[in-house]
């Protein structure tokens, strides 16, 4: 429920109660929490009066109304400083610290409460005679003394009391106690390791810059409450010489950043450090859509230059206000810091966001300046033709398109007969558009026009159509990401991908849209789907975030919200884990199966426990895949499970998976079942399932994993044993690619187990075979691990595979 209406529902009830009601006190203190964020100040004056009416009885109205242990007090005071250090200035920090000593007996806590204030008002040189003793040892969280979040927060406040006063060397000691410990939770440690990479840089070595850089990258992406932590790391990228994977970082960032005002500082130095190293003529498009322009006052020019121009002032204007509110000039004394981070290896981040993230966008549609007037004509056209159909007709075509010398004999011919004449008119139209000669006001017109007829049988007009945009989006910005969908429809069937440069000029576009309110859910599902087939996996994040925010809102937006829900969760979790965050990844698709359970759905709730464990392998991970492996091991047999046996085989494939990487005894012990197990359900689903002939590279798939698994914990004989039974099963119909891949599996697992004669013949055989098949991707798989094998000369004999590459 939004927090004013909670309120206005609050203030209702009061009105039915005694002020002196116990449960009228109780509900004043609850309502403070949601006050705070709307109106700080005046959450004070009723944290100062209820405080007050509990001194007076302290049994009748206690610190904690609601049949918990501790101060409710305390809690809220500590919420409290934070917002009113923010947003309302010294004056209400100082009234809150003047009560502090009559909330807090303990003296413990009056220090937290002070050093909290202090941090953030920017007097570090308060804070740092208050740390003695304040950090507390890993073991007290160890031993339940104290919560994870209370843990890093302290340690987050003095890591930043020792940033404001250039303590390096305490603060990096800090940040990495933070580290070293394991702990986290929610934002920390992640946004204050974010926080000290460029000031840390020049001061510790490279190596321990990398690994913390790497932290950031892998868990703050694609998450609102770490935008600012993201943009922090890529201009940590941009100054160490990773330019492209910076700007890729931030472009694909920008949806995710909820609240502007939040990442000012952070994008103005990322602007400004890209200017003054020679990039501000590059673009940044979507950080000059609308909502910069109506929030910051940021330009409508994308250029970095103009850009870098735009957040100095918002955040030099936000800067003096701090210094109008708490007299702390930390902010100002930040503009004229300037960092060096040495040039960092690209192959180390190439498997990170920053550089899986890419647009192959061309060129850039720039969004209009706000205010901008267009020719009335223009927008009597577009927001018929765009927006309400019925209410255009052909007496609104702009006189000077029907008087144009070029193209005016096309228009004049509407409405026309047929649709073999529409398709004659829009097609030379179309070609008209691209010419110098033709009067910009009478291309504009066309553009729309011909915006509005994509997807005409017989024409692809999505490449033409793109140039619309801009002005649909400011005459109409509800229906524009709807056009969007249009011409990326229309580029598909062109091109039969959405991989075309066009394409991805169109995403960056709609995508700086996201945050103004435009894209509907409706719309935000077809964009999803749209990113996905283009792999723009930061879009289909952004794209899952609009549709779970606004059922969070009204799930009577879809027909079943909480299946809607579930998906788009499970999806964010691969998207997560395949751009670099299996951890991240892994949660959403545990918190998706724990839906799946609720709902009673069985087989999702199986599929979604397994791809969190499967992924999680795929990573690495093996201590988190553990324990969902004790989760799935309780289940897979359970004959009342009722999964689907597909769902079975996923769960059944993870389980195996894991025990491949156990050490005997217990290998031993748990591999046979396993075994069983997947070959068991697999030639279930291989015959039962309707769905099986178009899953045969998936199912195939199943075996791989295991036999790769088991060769590379030196399993020989299992791998070997287990890829016969698997390459006898898929060619039971005849030769098939998923047979001829695992012959070709077969071989591997020989080659590892030192067969080396036996593996090249097999290589040889799998090569000839797939010659004669025409499958040109599995020769190529044949001769890649022929010549592996032939190089790896301390790992078993080369000569048999360099005899048979030489026979081919």
């Amino acid at each position: 429920m939004p927090k004013v209406d909670f309120l206005v529902g609050v203030e209702g009830l009061l009105d039915q109660l005694d002020p002196a009601d116990p449960l009228a006190y109780a509900m004043r203190l609850h309502a403070i929490y949601p006050r705070t964020s709307l109106d700080p100040v005046a959450a004070l004056d009723e944290f100062e009066a209820l405080l007050s009416i509990h001194e007076s009885n302290p049994q009748t109205y206690a610190a904690h109304p609601f049949e918990q242990e501790g101060s409710w007090f305390e809690t809220i005071a500590e919420y409290l400083i934070w917002w009113l250090t923010q947003k309302s200035g010294r004056e209400a920090v100082e009234r809150l610290m003047f009560l502090a000593p009559r909330v807090f007996h303990d003296p413990e806590g009056l220090r937290h409460l002070q050093i909290i204030a202090y941090t953030n008002l920017g007097e570090g040189e308060k804070v740092i005679p208050l740390l003695r003793g304040y950090l507390p040892p890993v073991e007290a969280y160890e031993n339940q003394q104290i919560s994870a979040d209370d843990w890093l927060e302290r340690y987050d406040m003095a890591a930043m009391a020792y940033l404001q006063q250039d303590m390096l060397e305490e603060c990096n000691t800090t940040v990495d106690q933070m580290l070293r410990s394991g702990i986290a939770h929610d934002t920390q440690p992640l946004v204050m390791v974010a926080e000290s990479l460029l000031p840390l840089a020049e001061h510790i070595p490279l190596e321990t810059s990398v690994d913390r850089s790497l932290f950031v990258l892998k868990g703050c992406f694609a998450s609102p409450e770490k935008a600012e932590a993201t943009i922090q790391a890529a201009t940590f990228l941009l100054l160490g010489g990773l330019v492209q994977e910076a700007f890729n970082l931030v472009h694909f960032t920008e949806p995710f950043i909820a609240q502007t005002e939040n990442a000012v500082e952070a994008l103005y130095r990322f602007f400004r450090f890209a200017t003054e190293n020679g990039y501000g003529d590059r673009a940044s498009i979507r950080y000059s859509s609308p909502r910069w322009q109506m929030e910051l006052g940021i330009s409508a020019s994308p250029l970095v230059a103009d850009l870098a121009e735009g957040f100095e002032r918002a955040a030099r204007a936000e800067a003096l206000k701090t210094k109008e509110t708490t007299g702390s000039e930390v902010a100002l004394r930040r503009f004229e810091q300037r960092f060096s981070v040495p040039q960092l290896d690209p192959e180390v981040y190439a498997l990170t966001v920053a550089a899986l993230a890419q647009t192959m966008a061309d060129r850039s549609l720039h969004y209009y300046a706000v205010g901008t007037e267009l020719h009335p004509e223009l927008v009597a056209f577009t927001e018929a033709l765009l927006g309400n159909r019925a209410s255009f007709n052909f007496d609104m075509i702009p006189q000077r398109v029907l008087d144009d010398p070029h193209v005016g004999h096309l228009w004049k011919q509407f409405p026309v007969d047929s649709l073999g004449q529409l398709h004659d008119i829009m097609q030379e139209l179309s070609q008209w558009v691209s010419s110098r000669e033709l009067d910009p006001f009478v291309r504009q017109v066309t553009e729309v026009f011909i915006l509005s007829h994509v997807g005409f049988e017989g024409l692809h007009l999505g490449s033409v159509a793109i140039a619309a945009l801009p002005a649909a989006a400011h005459v109409i910005p509800q229906q524009a990401a709807a056009f969007a969908v249009g011409v990326l429809e229309d580029l598909w069937k062109r091109d039969g991908h959405l991989s075309s440069p066009e394409a991805h000029t169109v995403f960056d576009f709609v995508g700086g849209l996201v945050r103004t309110g435009a894209i509907t859910v409706q719309v935000s599902e077809y964009l999803k789907q749209q990113a996905l087939a283009a792999n723009r996996g930061m879009d289909v994040l952004a794209f899952i975030s609009v549709t779970q925010e606004a059922l969070a809102i009204d799930p009577e937006l879809s027909e079943d919200a909480e299946a809607d829900l579930i998906t788009n969760r499970a999806l964010k979790g691969i998207r997560l884990t395949r751009l670099g965050n299996p951890v991240g990844g892994s949660k959403e698709l545990v918190e998706a199966a724990r839906m799946c359970l609720q709902r009673g759905d069985m087989t999702n709730f199986l599929a979604n426990l397994a791809s969190a464990s499967n992924l999680l392998m795929d990573y690495m991970e093996f201590e988190r895949a553990g324990v969902l492996h004790n989760e799935l091991t309780e289940i897979i047999d359970d004959p009342n499970l009722g999964a689907e046996p597909w769902a079975q085989l996923e769960g059944a494939k993870a389980i195996a998976r894991f025990i491949t990487l156990l050490k005997d005894p217990f290998f031993g012990q748990s591999w046979p079942q396993a075994r069983e197990r997947v070959q068991r359900l697999l030639i279930q689903v291989l015959e039962e399932d309707e769905d099986a002939p178009d899953m045969m590279d998936t199912l195939a798939n199943v075996a791989v994993l295991l036999i790769r698994g088991l060769s590379w914990q030196d399993r020989h004989e299992e791998a070997i044993d287990f890829s016969v039974w698997a390459r006898s099963v898929f060619s039971q119909d005849g030769e098939t690619d998923q047979s001829v891949l695992l012959m070709g599996e077969y071989a591997i697992a020989l080659g590892n187990a030192g067969r080396d004669k036996d593996a090249a013949l097999v290589l040889e055989t799998m090569w000839q075979r797939s010659r004669d098949a025409g499958a040109s991707h599995l020769m190529d798989f044949a001769v890649s691990h022929l010549k592996k094998f032939a190089e790896w000369d301390n790992v078993g004999d080369p000569a048999p595979y360099v005899e048979v590459l030489s026979r081919m």
